[in-house]
C-alpha cells in the first residue's frame, strides 16, 4: 500500500514539475518520501528542482541520495555531475560524469557536461575530444557545437570556433550563446563589420543586454566611429547608470579623445561601484592627446611621475593587467623627454603588483642550451597587429630579404587577426596564439624560440605585458614605437647607428644595438597618378604646407613653426589630417584660439583619405612639414618617395631622427634645421621660391637609392639574429 501511495504521489509530483509548478512538485515529492524514503525518482526530482532554483548545495545532497538509491541509473549520475559543476566542485563533477558514461556510453548530456567541466579546468585537449565524441554520435547537438566552439575560442583557434558556432546556429538559430560568441570570435579575428552584424543579429533575436551594447561600442571605437560609440555608451548608461563595463569603456573613449575631465568622471563612477587597483593605474597613467600649452604638458608629465611614485608605495594587486588596466604609457613618448626613468618606474610597479608577469618559459630556464642539436636559429616576431600599417611596411623589406640558410622565421599572431599577405609570404610560418595573456605566454613558450623580436612595444597593452615574460633566451624590441620599454626582460633594442645620437645608449634600459645602414629596408612607394588640387579639394592658389602626421604629435613647441610660416608667407595654407571624430583637432583649434599665436583659419583639416589620395595630396603640396620632437617615420619615406621637399628639425633621439638619418646619408642636410627659427626659414624658402623647390624635388628623387631598399640594414639584422641565437653575440 505504501509503495502504491508513494508511486501515486510521485506521478502527481512529476505532472506538476512538467507543468512548471515547482512548489507543488516539491511538496508532492516530499510526501512521496514519507511513504518511501529511498524512492530514487523522488529524490532525483527534488535534486533537479533545487538545481533549477539555483541551490546547487541542496541539489547535490538530494542527487547523491538518488544515486545511492539507484546506483546503476546513468541519468541520475549525469544530473549529479551538473549539480556538482554548478556547486563549483569540478573534479567531483568529472567523476560523476565519467561514472554515468561508464554505465551508458551513449549518455550525450553526460559527455557534453564532462567536456564543459574539462574545459573549465583548463584541460582543453580532453574537452575537445569529449565534444567531438558527442558530435560523432549526434552531429546536430547545438550545445556540443557551442561548447566546442567555446573551448576552441579559449585556445585561440578562431576558425574552428567560428565553424562550430555557425553549426550550432544552423540547428538552433535563436541560440543566444552561439550568436554572442560568434560576434566575439569575429571581433578577435579583426573582422569588425562581421562582428557588429553578429551582435546586432543577437539583439534582433531578442538577446539585447547592456553587455552586448557595450561590446558593440568597443568595436565601433576600434573602427574609429567614436561619435557612434559614445552615443551607444550614453544610451546604456541612461538605462543602466551603474553598468560597470560601460562606465570603464566610456572613460577609455573620453581619454582617447583627450576629454580628460569626462574620463575622470566615468572612472570615478566605476570605482564607486567596484574599486580596483586596475582602475587606479588606468587613472594614474592616462595622459591627454593635446595640451593647451607647453606648461600644461610639463604639468601633466610631473603629475604622471608623482602618481607612479605614490602608487609604488601602495600594495597594489592585479591578476590580469591587460583586462584590468588595458592601456600603456604610449602618449608620454610624444613629450620629447627622456622616457627611460619613467618607463623603468612603471615596469617596476607592474612587476610588484602582478608578479606572474615574470613568467619564464621552460626552455629558458637553462640559458646555456647545453646539448642542443645543431639547427637553424629559430626567430619569432610577435604582435597583435600584422595587418597592413606603418610597422608592417617597415618590416616587409627586412623579412623578404632576410637569408634563410641558418634562420627560420615565424610570425606569432596574437589573437588571430588578419595578417598582411606579403608578410605571411615572407616568413616560414604564421603561428596563431590566443589573445589571453596567460594562454599567449604558454603558447609562445611552446615554440621554444631562440630569439623573440617585438616590432613594437607600447602601442597595445597585450604585447607590452607579454614583454615582461621570458619567452626566449634572447628578446629584442625595435623601432615600431621608438622608445625604451623599461622592461627588464628586454635584452636588446635594435636600431641603426645612423639613426642614433652618440649618447643613444643612455635613453634605453635595453642594450642598444646600432646596426649598419638605415633602420629599415623600405620599398619605394609607387608614384600616384596626377591629380589636380581641385580634384583633391585643395586650394589652387595657396602655397600648401602639408603636415601629414597624426595630430597627437603636434607638440605645443611646434606652434611657433606654424605661427612663423603663416606670418611670413601670406599665401600659406597649412593642411593637416583630422583625427577620427575630430576631438584632437578641436582641442588644437581651442589651443590656437586661446593663445592667438596661430591663425587657425588658415589651417585646413582634411578627413583621412584612401592611401592613393593621401600620396596625391603629398605630391600636390609645396612643402612637407616634419613633426618634432617626435618626428615622422613612415610618412617621411612616403613623402621622399614622391619627391616633395620635406623640412625637419635635427632630432636628439631615435624618435626624432628618421629624416636626420636619411638627409645626412643623401647629402641633403640643407633641409635639416637646428632650431625652430631655422626650420621656418627653410620652409619659407621652399614655399616662396618655386625654382629652388623644383630643384630640391629633383635632388630628392635622384637620391632615392639612399632612402630605399637598404640591404645593409638586412645584413645587419641577419648577423645579429644568428649571433644572438647561437649565443655568440
Amino acid at each position: 500500500m505504501a509503495g502504491a501511495t508513494a508511486g501515486l504521489r510521485f506521478a502527481l509530483a512529476l505532472r506538476c514539475f512538467r507543468g512548471g509548478d515547482l512548489e507543488g512538485a516539491e511538496a508532492l515529492a516530499g510526501q512521496c518520501l514519507e511513504f518511501d524514503p529511498d524512492h530514487a525518482d523522488a529524490l532525483h526530482l527534488l535534486g533537479v528542482i533545487a538545481l533549477r532554483r539555483g541551490d546547487a548545495g541542496k541539489a547535490v545532497r538530494w542527487l547523491k541520495q538518488a544515486v545511492a538509491a539507484a546506483p546503476d541509473d546513468a541519468g541520475k549520475r549525469t544530473d549529479l555531475g551538473a549539480a556538482l559543476q554548478a556547486g563549483r566542485a569540478p573534479e567531483q563533477a568529472v567523476e560523476a560524469y565519467r561514472a554515468a558514461l561508464a554505465l551508458d556510453p551513449t549518455q550525450t548530456e553526460a559527455a557534453n557536461g564532462l567536456g564543459v567541466v574539462l574545459g573549465a579546468l583548463g584541460r582543453a585537449t580532453e574537452a575537445v575530444e569529449q565534444f567531438r565524441e558527442v558530435l560523432d554520435r549526434r552531429s546536430d547537438h547545438p550545445g556540443a557545437h557551442v561548447n566546442l566552439g567555446n573551448v576552441l575560442l579559449g585556445t585561440g583557434d578562431l576558425h574552428g570556433a567560428e565553424a562550430h558556432y555557425r553549426a550550432a546556429l544552423a540547428v538552433e538559430p535563436a541560440s543566444r550563446e552561439a550568436q554572442v560568441n560568434l560576434g566575439l570570435v569575429l571581433w578577435r579575428a579583426g573582422r569588425l563589420d562581421d562582428a557588429l552584424d553578429a551582435y546586432r543579429s543577437a539583439i534582433g533575436a531578442g538577446h539585447d543586454s547592456p553587455d552586448l551594447r557595450c561590446s558593440i561600442g568597443r568595436i565601433l571605437v576600434e573602427k574609429a566611429a567614436f561619435a557612434e560609440a559614445a552615443a551607444i555608451y550614453r544610451a546604456v548608461l541612461d538605462s543602466h547608470p551603474d553598468h560597470y563595463p560601460t562606465l570603464v569603456a566610456a572613460g577609455d573613449l573620453a581619454a582617447a579623445e583627450s576629454r580628460m575631465e569626462d574620463a575622470d568622471e566615468f572612472y570615478r563612477r566605476a570605482a564607486a561601484i567596484k574599486p580596483s587597483d586596475g582602475l587606479k593605474l588606468k587613472t594614474a597613467l592616462r595622459l591627454p592627446a593635446v595640451y593647451a600649452s607647453a606648461e600644461a604638458l610639463h604639468e601633466a608629465r610631473r603629475r604622471l611621475e608623482e602618481n607612479i611614485a605614490a602608487l609604488a608605495t601602495v600594495g597594489l594587486s592585479i591578476a590580469d593587467p591587460v583586462a584590468e588596466v588595458g592601456i600603456t604609457n604610449f602618449r608620454a613618448a610624444y613629450h620629447g623627454l627622456d622616457d627611460r626613468p619613467l618607463q623603468e618606474a612603471i615596469a617596476r610597479l607592474y612587476l610588484k603588483a602582478c608578479p606572474s608577469l615574470a613568467y619564464v618559459a621552460p626552455h629558458c630556464r637553462d640559458r646555456a642550451g647545453s646539448g642542443r642539436e645543431p639547427r637553424p636559429v629559430r626567430v619569432g616576431l610577435v604582435s597583435t597587429k600584422w595587418r597592413e600599417y606603418a610597422v608592417t611596411w617597415y618590416l616587409r623589406g627586412i623579412l623578404e630579404h632576410l637569408p634563410r640558410s641558418d634562420l627560420t622565421v615565424e610570425l606569432i599572431n596574437v589573437g588571430g587577426g588578419a595578417v598582411w599577405a606579403p608578410l605571411a609570404a615572407a616568413v616560414d610560418d604564421v603561428v596563431e596564439v590566443p589573445r589571453q595573456l596567460d594562454q599567449a605566454r604558454t603558447a609562445i613558450a611552446a615554440r621554444e624560440l631562440d630569439v623573440l623580436v617585438y616590432p613594437e612595444i607600447g602601442m597595445t597593452a597585450l604585447t607590452y605585458f607579454l614583454a615582461f615574460a621570458r619567452l626566449a633566451p634572447v628578446q629584442c624590441v625595435t623601432w615600431g614605437h621608438p622608445v625604451t620599454t623599461g622592461v627588464p626582460t628586454m635584452d636588446y633594442f635594435l636600431s641603426s647607428d645612423a639613426a642614433e645620437p652618440d649618447d643613444g645608449q643612455c635613453y634605453y634600459s635595453e642594450r642598444l644595438v646600432r646596426l649598419p645602414g638605415l633602420t629599415t629596408c623600405y620599398a619605394r612607394p609607387d608614384m600616384p597618378p596626377p591629380h589636380s588640387r581641385a580634384d583633391l579639394g585643395l586650394d589652387e592658389r595657396a602655397t600648401l604646407y602639408c603636415y601629414p602626421h597624426a595630430l597627437f604629435k603636434l607638440h605645443p613647441d611646434f606652434d611657433a613653426v606654424l605661427h612663423g610660416i603663416l606670418d611670413e608667407d601670406r599665401t600659406a595654407r597649412i593642411v593637416m589630417f583630422s583625427d577620427p571624430g575630430g576631438a584632437i583637432a578641436d582641442g588644437l583649434k581651442a589651443r590656437w584660439g586661446s593663445s592667438a599665436a596661430v591663425d587657425g583659419d588658415r589651417i585646413t583639416f582634411l578627413a583621412m583619405r584612401p592611401f592613393e589620395d593621401f600620396l596625391a595630396i603629398l605630391q600636390a603640396s609645396d612643402v612637407i612639414l616634419d613633426a618634432f620632437p617626435f618626428a615622422g617615420g613612415n610618412t617621411t619615406y612616403q613623402a621622399l618617395g614622391i619627391g616633395t621637399p620635406l623640412v625637419s628639425l635635427r632630432g636628439k633621439t631615435l624618435a626624432g631622427r628618421t629624416a636626420t638619418m636619411l638627409f645626412e646619408r643623401a647629402g641633403l642636410e640643407e633641409l635639416l634645421a637646428d632650431s625652430p627659427e631655422a626650420y621656418v626659414a627653410i620652409a619659407i624658402r621652399l614655399g616662396r621660391d618655386a625654382a629652388y623647390r623644383d630643384a630640391m624635388r629633383g635632388r630628392i628623387l635622384d637620391a632615392a637609392s639612399f632612402f630605399f631598399e637598404d640591404r645593409l640594414c638586412v645584413d645587419g639584422w641577419a648577423r645579429f639574429l644568428l649571433a644572438a641565437g647561437r649565443g655568440t653575440g
